[in-house]
């Protein structure tokens, strides 16, 4: 997962250069090294700080790279639009370009709450986080459960 880390804010160098000419850039700047980040075993991109035009260039450079990424998945923070009376045109923007190329390419898109949106490439390889399913060690706690069961109800009827 670092490797995809990397690999994202490697290909953010162009959005950064772009991100520190914005008028709000001194008191907020933006960086990839800080806005790129694993949660939930699924590589994440917090776009907030960044103009309608540098989100949707977040996009067209990530957008590609998902089926190549280990996770197979990855996640835009956009923000829900609280500082711009609750209607977010980053949200709006980004998201136009996630569900274009999860149209165009099979994948699933979906939200994850209210300033986010999630895109999988390969529900196979993407951690159980992003698809939806439980992880390895819940299926093995529900069998130790189960065969605790096993063993009490045996034991009782011999």
């Amino acid at each position: 997962m670092a490797s995809d880390v990397q690999r994202i804010v490697g290909a953010l160098s162009h959005v950064e250069r772009e991100a520190a000419k914005l008028p709000w850039a001194k008191e907020r700047p933006w960086r990839a090294s800080s806005q790129v980040s694993i949660l939930e075993g699924v590589p994440t991109v917090d776009l907030h700080g960044l103009s309608i035009r540098l989100g949707e260039a977040v996009a067209q450079a990530l957008l590609p790279m998902v089926p190549e990424l280990d996770a197979a998945a990855l996640q835009f923070i956009t923000g829900r639009g609280r500082h711009t009376g609750g209607i977010s045109r980053l949200k709006e923007a980004v998201n136009l370009h996630v569900l274009a190329a999860a149209r165009e390419n099979g994948w699933t898109a979906s939200p994850r709450g209210p300033g986010r949106i999630l895109v999988v490439s390969d529900p196979s390889k993407a951690p159980t986080a992003a698809t939806g399913g439980f992880p390895v060690y819940f299926w093995l706690f529900i069998a130790f459960i189960l065969f605790a069961i096993a063993a009490i109800v045996y034991d009782k009827l011999f």
